[in-house]
């Protein structure tokens, strides 16, 4: 039922002995708070024609009942700066929980080798937790993850984007709400819907802080891409836009930071 949110838990033929889960939810709001990543994604995935001679999966649902609500983590929506390890802390658990009722006794996320050197509160988690992260593990940064889905698997995913969580739009110590997500997810939708590539849509309260890729700035400011823009942001409630003149930079918000805080731990 494409309406129905669900958990998508792919386990590799024929042994079954690692899982890999990815946290689903195909309605709009509710994906905000759930998976806290783009509808659109959800779109993509589900037009995707994997080739399942390469990856020989399986895929069983879970119904919404058992989908975690993010902002009802403790600790998650006060939005600390490690607010990430809340997070991943209660999402492992619950793969663990799923893992162990399927049999399966390794459950792997997607880190990479190019991870340890951003801030990543999360590994924290993983670590505590007994999650693999095989691609860190085989020292595969993310070039040569591109690289490899481009040139022996040719997957439709080599240039995608990478899209990080909607929470990190928002500033360390303002709180995470459902509606901020939204506002969020909408700007970035109309984005991307454009064909920007490169972008991320800073909330600040009433201020809209857009960071675009520097070879995208220009076009954004022409006039009435600019005009839809700003109509669609004060449509959603904010009162200032604003262009970033630095342009697009993944983790600006870790920029306030104490410089040895923004190591992984």
């Amino acid at each position: 039922d494409p309406e129905r949110p669900e958990i998508v838990i792919y386990e590799p033929l024929p042994n079954g002995r690692v899982i890999l889960l990815e946290d689903w939810d195909i309605e709009s709001e509710t994906h905000a708070v759930n998976a806290m990543i783009y509808l659109r994604e959800d779109r993509r995935k589900r037009d995707y024609a994997w080739d399942t001679t390469i990856f020989a999966y399986r895929r069983r649902l879970l119904p919404k009942a058992e989908l975690i609500r993010m902002l009802e983590i403790a600790g998650f929506a006060d939005n600390p700066p490690d607010r990430c390890y809340h997070c991943k802390q209660e999402l492992f658990r619950k793969f663990w929980e799923e893992a162990r009722r399927f049999g399966v006794s390794v459950v792997a996320d997607g880190a990479n080798a190019d991870d340890p050197d951003d801030f990543r509160p999360g590994m924290r988690a993983a670590r505590e937790l007994g999650v693999r992260s095989p691609l860190m593990e085989c020292g595969l940064s993310k070039t040569d993850i591109r690289t490899l889905s481009r040139e022996v698997y040719a997957l439709p995913t080599a240039d995608r984007q990478s899209m990080a969580c909607l929470a990190s739009r928002i500033p360390y110590g303002a709180r995470i709400t459902a509606a901020k997500l939204g506002q969020i997810e909408k700007i970035e939708d109309f984005l991307a819907g454009q064909g920007f590539k490169a972008y991320r849509a800073r909330h600040h309260g009433d201020l809209l802080r857009l960071e675009m890729g520097k070879d995208e700035m220009r076009r954004l400011l022409e006039e009435d891409l600019a005009a839809a823009v700003i109509a669609l942001a004060k449509d959603l409630g904010f009162v200032y836009i604003t262009l970033d003149l630095q342009g697009f930079r993944s983790g600006s918000m870790n920029e306030v930071l104490p410089r040895g805080g923004t190591h992984a731990s």
